[in-house]
């Protein structure tokens, strides 16, 4: 807690020991390091604060390092500030406290720290965890009662920062990214294809003059070379503004390490890829090129090597169909999996409903009975507030992220426990949320401190450790130790609490007074706007004690959105791509079909001179590029069926192979293949007879 230069706040501090950030190869922007000797007990009162905290509570103010704060009524000393683009693995840390060693502290039995370690040259996290596991199995033998069953887990830090579901997320954009630019260079190889026909007789020209194949092959690839730079570095102008508007639209619920900057390491990758884009995608071209010049001479232009052309174009379309099948299959799954995400059964009300987090100090509270006359004194104002229809208090609201969890016998089998996930609450927070029991009732009032405690149940617990057949209200959940059974007296419906992506799990609910929880958020169903009741509130709490934190203000609303941000954001860029692969999909078959009906131009013309119809010669070239998208779009079928099995580790309620998606995919990309063969199956088909026999 927090409490002086400005409202009372809670901050969100990490200890460690004073060489973690000499460790991590990064030092206070301002000020100093934490010294050797800045751990023992007395000796630790000085603090780093990160960026974000400096920037929103001093406003950057160089000034700040060597000011007092008041953290948990104790004076500490600010000695730096660390850089912006500081990480701490997954935390979003306010600032930084040494890591106090008391004697206390240093027993075998205080199991409370995380260890974080730079590999050796050489090493790897696997040959890390064997020698620790082999230490730590040594430890077990020589210290049985305080060190057995403890081991050593090691895992890369990059993995903990970037978290399981972003990680894939960043490795299936990345893959679609790799898809879209592959289908942009196959665009461009078939336009330097059909560009190059034109260029035949020159290149002829040019050899029979004695210019060297390897003079005139590098000059083409030094044009390709030029279009590629002049695309380059407009896909890295559009793509510092695509990076920041990305940047903007992050949620909070991103990992920190989550970053679009564009910096050295990324102009150093685009350069790398336009460089062997253009040298791949060019080269063939323009061997091709170099190839047909001598055929172009000696057939005055008219017997170029077109066939090879048709067929390397044709290659082109049935690529593009299939790339185009698969990022469309994504997105339209990823899309999907959002809408079910938004449109599913919470399991309360969402709308209207405010939530703000309130954590009175240890030092002022000590006791249990002054934390729950404290509680108490600060729900009964909030709910005797105008703005206020119903308020309670939990120490956990749903989708904050709280995974809290109590060890159970399990009713059917007492000698086996289980890991529940608990939720204290009081009677005001169902009603807040809207919550009516399925059958029994919720929590009560005459359930609180000094009186048997009961507990509520919800569906997902009934069904894993009760059993259908079983009565709920006639059950108990048994616990260790010896104490008593605690009787089951309402069963609620399941609700969506850890995250918007997670499948309901066995849950049950307890009145806080029991427990005498400190931190709590109040839960409250409001009647006017969030700033007025974050207002309200505060002064209601602030009335009971002015010193205490009011933090983490949001509404139900927000934090749905906020939970999903980072969904939506991946599925808006795959869509995006989705989207240009289509265009670039259409563009390449709109292409291949043109040159190809192009190279049949006087075939065209003699077919109208002998009387076909226009609707006739507009079947005959629709009929020869059909082919190309019916294997794209079976090639496409295929792969993304692939793909979305890939997909399906961040799929929430979609099966990977929706036919829905698939098949409206097909569809689309059906009509957008037709539509492409069309128009310049049509324009070919309006040609004159008598200027297609007479071109040369």
């Amino acid at each position: 807690n927090l409490v002086g230069d400005g409202p009372p706040e809670l901050v969100n501090a990490v200890r460690v020991t004073p060489n973690m950030l000499q460790l991590l190869g990064r030092g206070p922007l301002l000020g100093r390091d934490f010294a050797p000797d800045e751990v023992g007990e007395g000796n630790d009162r000085v603090v780093i604060l990160t960026d974000g905290f400096w920037a929103r509570r001093f406003s950057r103010n160089p000034e700040t390092v060597g000011r007092t704060l008041l953290l948990d009524g104790i004076a500490h000393i600010v000695i730096g500030v660390l850089p912006e683009d500081f990480v701490f693995l997954d935390e979003r840390p306010d600032l930084f406290l040494p890591l106090p060693v008391n004697p206390q502290e240093a027993e075998r039995d205080g199991h409370y720290a995380m260890a974080v370690a730079r590999l050796s040259d050489g090493s790897t996290a696997a040959d890390a965890e064997q020698e620790l596991t082999r230490i730590a199995a040594q430890l077990e033998v020589e210290y049985p009662e305080t060190n057995e069953g403890w081991t050593v887990d090691v895992y890369p830090a990059r993995d903990e920062m970037l978290g399981d579901v972003a990680g894939r997320a960043a490795k299936v954009l990345l893959g679609a990214v790799l898809f879209v630019l592959l289908m942009a260079c196959v665009n461009v190889a078939n336009l330097l294809l059909a560009k190059g026909r034109a260029r035949e007789r020159e290149m002829a020209v040019r050899s029979a003059l004695g210019a060297p194949q390897a003079r005139v092959l590098r000059q083409l690839l030094t044009e390709s070379l030029t279009l590629a730079f002049a695309g380059g570095v407009l896909g890295l102008v559009i793509g510092i503004w695509g990076s920041r508007a990305i940047s903007a639209a992050l949620p909070s619920t991103m990992p920190p390490v989550f970053r679009f900057d564009v910096d050295g390491t990324v102009l150093v990758f685009v350069t790398t890829v336009t460089l062997v884009a253009a040298i791949v995608f060019g080269l063939s071209p323009a061997v091709h090129l170099v190839r047909s010049s001598a055929d172009a001479l000696r057939g005055g232009g008219r017997h170029g090597r077109g066939g090879a052309q048709s067929r390397f174009g044709s290659t082109l379309v049935v690529v593009q169909t299939t790339l185009a099948m698969v990022l469309l299959v994504g997105g339209g799954l990823l899309m999907k999996s959002i809408a079910g995400m938004r449109n599913q059964d919470f399991g309360y009300e969402i709308r209207d409903v405010f939530t703000v987090r309130v954590s009175p100090p240890a030092s002022d509270y000590p006791e249990t009975a002054d934390r729950l006359a404290l509680w108490a004194d600060i729900e009964r104002r909030v709910n005797e507030l105008p703005g206020i229809t119903a308020a309670g208090t939990t120490q956990s609201h749903p989708l904050m992220g709280s995974n809290w969890g109590n060890t159970i016998r399990m009713p059917a089998d007492p000698t086996r426990e289980v890991t529940v996930r608990t939720t204290y609450a009081s009677p005001g927070y169902f009603a807040a949320l809207g919550i009516r029991p399925l059958h029994g009732r919720v929590i009560s009032e005459s359930d609180g401190q000094g009186s048997a405690s009961v507990a509520v149940v919800n569906e997902a617990f009934v069904e894993r450790y009760l059993g259908a057949d079983a009565d709920p209200l006639a059950s108990s959940i048994p616990r260790g130790g010896g104490e008593d059974a605690i009787p089951i007296v309402g069963v609620i419906p399941n609700m969506v609490e850890r995250g918007v992506d997670a499948p309901p799990e066995p849950s049950w609910y307890l009145h806080p007074d029991q427990r005498g929880v400190s931190s709590r958020s109040i839960v409250a169903r409001v009647t006017g706007s969030p700033e007025e009741a974050l207002s309200s509130i505060q002064q209601a709490v602030w009335s009971v004690d002015p010193k205490l934190p009011v933090y983490r203000a949001e509404t139900l609303e927000a934090l749905v959105a906020q939970r999903l941000g980072g969904f939506v954001l991946i599925a808006s860029l795959m869509a995006g791509f989705a989207i240009l692969s289509l265009i670039l999909g259409a563009v390449g078959i709109y292409g291949v079909t043109a040159f190809s009906a192009g190279q049949r131009g006087q075939e065209i013309g003699l077919r109208k001179a002998l009387g076909a119809e226009e609707g006739q010669v507009v079947s005959m070239v629709v009929r020869g590029g059909a082919w190309r998208a019916g294997a794209g779009l079976v090639l496409g079928f295929i792969a993304a069926a692939g793909v979305a099995r890939l997909l399906g580790s961040i799929l929430v309620g979609v099966e990977p192979f929706d036919p829905e998606v698939f098949f409206s995919v097909a569809g689309v990309l059906a009509a957008v293949s037709v539509l492409g063969l069309w128009i310049p199956a049509r324009r070919a088909a309006t040609v004159d007879p008598v200027e297609a026999l007479s071109a040369d």
